[in-house]
């Protein structure tokens, strides 16, 4: 069913039921045509988007998650508000980076863009995006796989709030963490952990699903070349949704001067829909440092190996809350043409066709 091997669809043939938490960013929003593409065709079925506080304001990220959605006529997809800040206020700093530009998606000018925005603020869903979670995890029972591309403070309010969340999940994919101590908005912290590492350990600590992390490291080994992303992928098709995403895209790589285009969460979902594309992988422990004064919101594995599986005396599961869960696994390293193939797959099938108007 097009580039590499598909997931396994659930239930007797039905589409694996995802719902994806997003800070809608630029990186989180290919990474969501990507699931529109594969909802298209029938892998996934997409239930909803929640959106938390990240990359921009959580109000931000609502509008260009609809904003996006418009532009691939898919307004059909629920979208519901999260987290407004993290859990404790003083994580409050690193959100202020804005390193997608003070709306997210690099302050473009949308009004050069059809549409117009105001007919955007009813589409947001009253149900909160916590209430959400829980609600359709439940409704699924126990088949639902939950894609986090954003600080873990909805969900980690979802798991504390509703604790039958945590064995309601079938899996947990998780762009966040680093593997090798290598941060991007700190030192040793990537961003989505850095930004809540309170969220983070109450997510990692408690679930007992499958979880899945795509570490910072593992992305940035994973480079694309910037005329490719510019050129070959915007031909491949995609329509008014590539137009946007890819002005978005130009915008903070050119404020930036970046000459590659590294893209986290889209090799999240990549995990998801082709579980070849990954390359290496490894069983681990991890744990979330919450007190360090340099390391604070850095992963760390719970035994001293460098690469590989924890061996059977490892003491991360002494050290949890929840002993019963599975160690994580950490994905390594990608097969990045792969990927780049999976991507012109996507592109045009993101978009759904007109629907047809009726006349009375």
């Amino acid at each position: 069913m097009g580039s590499g091997r598909a997931i396994d669809n659930q239930r007797d043939g039905q589409p694996r039921p995802v719902v994806v938490d997003v800070d809608t960013g630029t990186d989180d929003a290919l990474a969501l045509l990507l699931l529109l593409a594969a909802d298209a065709v029938g892998e996934v079925k997409l239930l909803a988007v929640t959106c938390t506080a990240g990359n921009t304001l959580q109000q931000h990220a609502v509008r260009n998650t609809l904003r996006l959605l418009r532009a691939a006529n898919r307004l059909d997809v629920p979208v519901y508000a999260g987290a407004e800040m993290p859990l404790l206020s003083e994580n409050m700093e690193i959100r202020q980076e804005e390193y997608h530009g003070k709306d997210g998606f690099g302050d473009l000018d949308h009004q050069s863009f059809p549409g117009d925005d105001a007919d955007l603020d009813g589409l947001v869903q009253q149900e909160s995006a916590v209430v959400a979670l829980a609600r359709i995890a439940s409704e699924q029972r126990g088949e639902l796989t939950l894609v986090c591309l954003a600080p873990l403070t909805t969900v980690a309010l979802a798991v504390r709030t509703y604790p039958a969340l945590r064995r309601n999940l079938k899996e947990l994919h998780v762009m966040g963490g680093n593997s090798m101590g290598h941060g991007n908005v700190t030192s040793t912290g990537e961003f989505n952990f850095a930004c809540d590492p309170e969220a983070a350990h109450i997510v990692l600590d408690s679930v007992t699903c499958p979880v899945h992390i795509t570490p910072w490291e593992t992305c940035a080994d994973s480079p694309i070349e910037l005329d490719w992303r510019l050129g070959e992928l915007v031909a491949s098709g995609g329509g008014l949704a590539m137009e946007l995403v890819t002005a978005a895209d130009r915008s903070v790589l050119t404020a930036h001067s970046r000459t590659h285009w590294v893209t986290c969460d889209a090799l999240t979902v990549a995990a998801l829909l082709r579980p070849a594309l990954v390359a290496r992988a490894s069983p681990r422990h991890v744990a979330v440092e919450l007190a360090g004064s340099r390391t604070r919101g850095q992963m760390v594995p719970a035994c001293v190996l460098l690469r590989g599986a924890c061996p059977p005396a490892c003491p991360g599961p002494a050290a949890r809350l929840n002993r019963d869960a599975p160690p994580a696994r950490l994905i390594h390293a990608f097969d990045v043409p792969a990927f780049k193939d999976l991507l012109l797959w996507a592109a045009p099938r993101w978009t759904a066709p007109p629907r047809p108007t009726t006349t009375a």
